[in-house]
């Protein structure tokens, strides 16, 4: 499932898991109490959590499987039910890494959203990046103990933009000309004559800004 708001877009996945061994029969196969488990060196002491995760689906032919990925992220949440032999896994793309993440930074002037986007992702090693070129050159920037997730949100969303972590785990920035410039040939929505006047227009007042609140906190070293 994907959720977005002032938090930005992620993507979150939920298993369940059967918890049992069907080769020896032993129950318990993704608990962290069972030492005689396979998995045991991976679920003890609450090593699920944080851990990285990749969720492929697919199909076989011919004998041979066909799989694409379709998740990347981390573990956060993990509990075994024992009783009903099940494993219930919450994960979240790497957003989860960058939440908690604080940043600070130089101050920079005259930059692109995609330069801060470059520097940041370096900082929390993240490796795999698309990043389109900006438009703009933000007069000032820096940060001061910010969260990085949000610090990224607010970058691309001050240029029309948006940022993202891919199906694969690639941190991706869309600048506001994305949609303009690539090409995207996959059609989500025809209109004929039958349909185009059922274009209704909505007008969310919530959605308009009528005011700035400025946070104020004197810092300490």
């Amino acid at each position: 499932s994907l959720s977005g708001g002032g938090g930005g877009i992620s993507a979150t996945c939920d298993l369940v898991l059967e918890n049992r061994n069907l080769d020896n029969n032993v129950d318990g196969l993704y608990s962290p109490f069972r030492t005689d488990s396979p998995r045991y060196q991976f679920t003890k002491n609450g090593q699920m959590f944080g851990k990285d995760l990749r969720l492929s689906l697919g199909y076989k032919q011919a004998g041979v499987a066909e799989l694409l990925k379709q998740f990347t992220g981390n573990i956060y949440g993990f509990v075994d039910n024992y009783p009903a032999a099940t494993a219930s896994m919450s994960c979240m793309d790497y957003v989860q890494k960058l939440i908690h993440q604080r940043v600070r930074s130089i101050l920079y002037t005259d930059v692109r959203a995609d330069e801060i986007l470059t520097t940041l992702a370096s900082q929390c090693n993240i490796a795999s990046t698309s990043l389109d070129q900006d438009l703009f050159l933000l007069p000032y920037w820096w940060a001061d103990n910010e969260s990085t997730w949000e610090e990224m949100n607010h970058l691309a969303r001050c240029v029309g933009g948006r940022v993202y972590f891919d199906k694969t785990g690639v941190l991706t920035f869309e600048n506001m000309h994305h949609w303009l410039r690539t090409n995207h040939s996959t059609s989500l929505w025809t209109f004929n004559v039958d349909n185009l006047n059922a274009l209704n227009p909505q007008y969310l007042p919530d959605d308009i800004w009528d005011g700035v609140v400025v946070e104020y906190a004197p810092l300490q070293e």
